[in-house]
């Protein structure tokens, strides 16, 4: 014993210490990581939330910037879904809005491609290194799959359909201006039938700043 001169014993409760002080720091280190992933994701989808996919977006600005490179945005609203919340109920829309993240996730998109939700109804997808024209494939794949794809809530199934507008980073752009083509974009698809695909033009004198795509992209 201690007292006796044996310190055999302490040697053995500082051993029970530092594995009890390691299971603690492990265990704060595995809760400031989570707290982390919180703080980036949307908590009804497990997508990018608003401010991360905002950071994100101006990284791969900065990017463009320092390399010259292209990148283009989505903007996907779900179409008429008030009307869904109406006539379904509030937890049938997060279901829809669900259903929709994972038709994203699904898609086939590629491993630098991020996406985020950025309220309500409305999502962002970009597409590092990627023209306005090479952006139209995928765009068509997300809207004619959530088109075919059941929403299930309890007993209840419905379909839901997205807009789409589509622009493409030009020098000087800022994450708010390029967000707002591709948002200016969606609202035309919206105001000229929805389910549909939009894409944002450079904006140069003479020309329109739309030009709508055709439902179904030709392969």
């Amino acid at each position: 014993m201690i007292a006796s001169g044996d310190f055999s014993q302490r040697v053995d409760f500082m051993g029970e210490f530092s594995d009890s002080f390691n299971r603690m720091v492990q265990q704060l280190d595995e809760s400031r990581h989570q707290l982390e992933i919180a703080s980036r994701t949307d908590a009804l989808t497990g997508v990018n939330n608003r401010r991360h996919f905002s950071e994100l977006l101006e990284a791969e600005i900065e990017r463009c910037l320092r390399y010259s490179n292209c990148l283009s945005v989505m903007m996907f609203d779900l179409d008429h879904f008030k009307r869904v919340n109406d006539t379904y109920g509030h937890a049938a829309g997060d279901e829809a809005l669900r259903t929709f993240a994972r038709t994203l996730e699904r898609s086939g998109l590629r491993k630098n491609d991020f996406w985020g939700r950025l309220g309500g109804e409305e999502f962002a997808l970009v597409l590092p290194e990627t023209g306005i024209d090479s952006a139209l494939k995928p765009a068509e794949r997300i809207r004619s799959t959530l088109e075919k794809t059941s929403v299930q809530h309890g007993p209840l199934t419905f379909r839901i359909t997205v807009s789409v507008g589509i622009s493409q980073y030009q020098q000087g752009d800022t994450i708010e201006t390029v967000l707002g083509r591709a948002d200016q974009a969606m609202y035309e698809a919206k105001q000229t039938g929805r389910n549909k695909i939009c894409r944002a033009l450079p904006k140069k004198k003479g020309t329109d700043l739309f030009k709508r795509t055709i439902r179904k992209i030709q392969e």
